[in-house]
């Protein structure tokens, strides 16, 4: 087995074709977060990015896309904002962490929302978390009746928070901005976060904010981009970006204006959006970290993180966490 680094840059369509078709020959389709089009965007907006290229018998086994997290380390890349993370690898690949260490050039390799299956990283796991799903595949009313008979309470809060709104403000609509509207949405999204939210936030760091814009102009089967507003009459109460690709999507940014707080705009619009994911053509809809994705969700997906150590045997003592549910190291 050889292990190499290359930038994203280097590397070329046939490269790119083999990324896609180690989805397709796993019959398990990496989906937006693990595509080829997110690697390229997260790439071109993160510094110190690169692609750990497995090679087995002559054939590429495996890519890990990584960046430089902190003296030493290193991360999966988008960590710790991707709701998804982890390698390309074909099923059963067994990789020498020290190898793989070594080929990146870093003493330890955090991860985070990894998938339980994942062949690189699954011997390296700490600690295991959930991915908060909306199964929509059967439609928007399926979903709505799911939900209605397994969580009545948050169903009627919610109902209830959409009528105080809506006798304020005007009825409810949930739209897909155009592209000349997206950065402006980005700009209000930020300054509702910066308003409400108290302490560090990753989505303030220059380079997560490139990403996002970065995102927002993807438009392939693999990976698309789309800016969702929420609104009550002509009020914006609500914003989210969600990335979709290979039947699924994920609502991996949101933000409310903070003077309607008191009515969960957030939460509705991802209600509103397991809606709009069904008409879209997704069979399911990842909700995002924290309560209220709970709350919303039909499913749940495991999820692991940890970190890889040469010299620990490929584990490593848990790193400090953030407040998201993924259970990323704070110090990504």
């Amino acid at each position: 087995m050889r292990i190499e680094l290359v930038q994203v840059n280097a590397l070329g369509r046939a490269d790119w074709a083999r990324w896609r078709g180690i989805g397709l020959e796993a019959r398990a389709p990496v989906g937006p977060f693990l595509s080829p089009a997110w690697a390229r965007a997260a790439a071109a907006a993160r510094p110190g990015a690169g692609v750990a290229v497995i090679r087995r018998a002559g054939r590429i086994a495996g890519f890990v896309p990584v960046h430089r997290a902190g003296r030493g380390g290193a991360a999966l890349l988008g960590a710790p904002l991707a709701l998804r993370c982890g390698a390309v690898a074909e099923p059963g690949l067994v990789c020498d962490p020290a190898q793989l260490l070594h080929a990146i050039g870093a003493d330890r390799l955090h991860f985070a929302a990894v998938a339980t299956r994942d062949p690189v990283f699954m011997g390296s796991a700490y600690g295991t978390a959930s991915a908060w799903i909306a199964d929509c595949g059967d439609g928007a009313d399926a979903y709505a009746q799911a939900l209605s008979e397994g969580r009545p309470e948050t169903v009627a809060a919610l109902d209830a928070y959409a009528g105080r709104l809506e006798t304020a403000y005007g009825p409810l609509r949930l739209s897909v901005l155009p592209a000349a509207e997206t950065a402006a949405a980005q700009a209000q999204a930020m300054a509702w976060r910066a308003a409400a939210r108290r302490g560090p936030d990753p989505w303030r760091r220059p380079w997560a904010q490139a990403l996002l814009t970065r995102c927002a102009a993807l438009d392939g089967s693999d990976c698309a981009g789309f800016w969702l507003a929420l609104c009550a009459g002509p009020r914006r109460v609500a914003l989210a970006h969600v990335l979709g690709g290979d039947g699924a999507a994920s609502l991996w940014f949101c933000a409310a204006d903070p003077d309607l707080a008191a009515c969960a705009p957030d939460d509705l619009l991802r209600r509103a959006s397991v809606a709009w994911a069904a008409q879209a053509g997704f069979d399911s809809l990842d909700l995002g970290p924290g309560t209220g994705a709970a709350a919303l969700a039909t499913g749940a997906r495991p999820l692991v993180w940890g970190a890889v150590e040469a010299h620990a045997g490929g584990r490593l003592s848990p790193p400090p966490r953030d407040d998201r549910s993924s259970g990323a190291p704070a110090s990504l």
